[in-house]
């Protein structure tokens, strides 16, 4: 196999991105520049200070924060109504206020006694950074110069994990040697530059039926949706799967406000036989879009945003959503997995013992030391919850904060949310009963909440002898084949 090659761009386009900083840096000429309580920022996205009640700055919010109280996208400034001057603040009290809030978000902690970084619930907004430069940022070329980004690039690993095709770098590690990722639910400390965990405290009780938490979640969902459609023109992706059918039953009472898109490619048969059906059965504003594919720059200019991070189907194909320019927002259905027990077996059980070995073999990886090495430390985070807690952690960590968003800044043309994700659903999703989420029933038992006509067509099948073929298709994929093996039996020679 040929070793990939990195590329820089010629053209650098930061449209969307930001970086942080304990002192200004001379980077960024055309974006505007805010100070927060002697901290430096730079962004091409919206900041939206935070106040106490008694007009006292403590930080703010780059980014889109929603707000189901007061039923908007927040863009002005945010007033905490349960804090006078900044002695009466705890940690905990301001981490419940601001995860309140719904949306795509980092949020700048900034007083005299501390200053911290935090993510939304599960880092649609991604950040990195360098604790020996103190700079974060949206993607690494924003903290590496030109030859900083190619000499501390991590070649053998890249290659190793795979990004090109579908790998990731978990668990907070980067393409770059001394550039981490801030994973969600932890912060990132300015004064020691260390990151720790700030959510879950506690364990779940796990105790919720299926049919409860999905009544609690798809309220929550409907609620979300309804406010981004009504502030700009919106789009929401349908497939054949599991999340895009709850975020149509949840669109129901707002259907002609809103316009749906399905990928058609010679993968998404499925997607787009089950999307036709549901958008002429019930009246769906519904749009196909045929796949474009990437020039040699664009995909270097891709990669470059994602900072060598990821790659997939999205590197060469990401052209092919150019035309929903024309709207202002997107929905789509990541972080639904995380109610459906996505890293879990049939076998699993309340008295076995995971280990970061045994975390690592779920990615479906090859072992390598650095990987071993992180998860470990991780993993001393997650040590005092039960086996199901660490393993949906894991996989909305380790995987859905660095792979999921990774790319996040790699397109701009809409802005994307994903009303699935929030503290209080995942939440709800971490205390389904056991029993309950391996059965895999919480989004069924959601569509038969809010529009149970649309169960008339079964999810992610075609409902005739099609689906044994599609299963085939995916098993014999040596490529899926090989990860799935992983996945079951680990890696033989890996640590655990």
């Amino acid at each position: 196999m040929t070793e990939f090659s990195v590329e820089i761009p010629s053209i650098k386009k930061w449209s969307g991105q930001f970086v942080i900083s304990l002192a200004q840096l001379d980077i960024l000429p055309d974006f505007e520049m805010y100070i927060i309580n002697n901290i430096f920022i730079k962004s091409d996205i919206p900041l939206i200070p935070v106040y106490t009640r008694d007009s006292i700055l403590i930080g703010a919010l780059l980014g889109y924060p929603i707000s189901l109280t007061q039923r908007k996208i927040i863009n002005k400034k945010i007033i905490l109504d349960n804090f006078v001057g900044v002695g009466e603040i705890t940690n905990e009290a301001l981490e419940d206020e601001i995860f309140s809030l719904r949306g795509r978000f980092v949020f700048i902690y900034s007083t005299e006694k501390y200053k911290r970084i935090y993510l939304d619930s599960d880092g649609t907004l991604p950040v990195v950074f360098d604790s020996n430069k103190k700079i974060i940022a949206s993607s690494t070329g924003l903290i590496l110069n030109d030859s900083e980004y190619l000499e501390r690039f991590r070649r053998k690993l890249f290659n190793k994990v795979n990004v090109l095709h579908d790998g990731w770098f978990p668990s907070g590690l980067t393409a770059h040697k001394g550039v981490h990722r801030l994973l969600c639910n932890h912060y990132l400390d300015l004064v020691s530059w260390n990151t720790r965990r700030h959510w879950p405290k506690v364990d779940f009780t796990q105790n919720m039926s299926s049919d409860v938490a999905a009544g609690i979640i798809t309220n929550e969902v409907r609620d979300t949706v309804s406010i981004i459609t009504k502030a700009a023109p919106t789009v929401c992706s349908l497939t054949a799967g599991n999340e895009t059918r709850l975020l149509l039953a949840c669109s129901k009472d707002i259907l002609k406000q809103l316009d749906f898109f399905t990928v058609n490619t010679p993968d998404t048969k499925l997607d787009v036989e089950v999307s036709k059906k549901l958008a002429s059965k019930f009246g769906v504003n519904h749009k196909l879009l045929d796949l474009s594919f990437a020039t040699a720059d664009e995909q270097i200019s891709w990669l470059y945003k994602a900072s060598h991070t990821v790659g997939g189907s999205n590197l060469t194909t990401h052209p092919t959503v150019y035309p929903l320019s024309k709207y202002t927002y997107s929905i789509g259905g990541l972080g639904g997995e995380v109610g459906r027990a996505f890293f879990w077996r049939n076998s699993d059980n309340l008295d076995m013992e995971l280990t970061a070995g045994n975390i690592i073999s779920r990615f479906g990886m090859p072992y390598d030391e650095d990987i071993y090495n992180a998860t470990v430390k991780w993993f001393k985070t997650v040590e005092q919850f039960c086996p199901y807690t660490q393993l949906d952690l894991a996989y909305l960590e380790l995987r859905m904060s660095a792979w999921g968003f990774a790319a996040a800044y790699t397109q701009n043309n809409t802005i994307q949310f994903h009303p699935l994700i929030s503290r209080n659903i995942y939440s709800v999703m971490l205390n389904i009963n056991p029993s309950e989420k391996k059965k895999n029933i919480f989004i069924r038992d959601g569509v038969r909440r809010q529009w149970p006509d649309l169960l008339e067509f079964p999810i992610n099948k075609y409902g005739d002898y099609r689906d044994v073929i599609h299963i085939l298709q995916k098993i014999f994929t040596p490529s899926m084949l090989k990860r799935k093996l992983r996945k079951k039996f680990g890696n033989i020679f890996s640590r655990s």
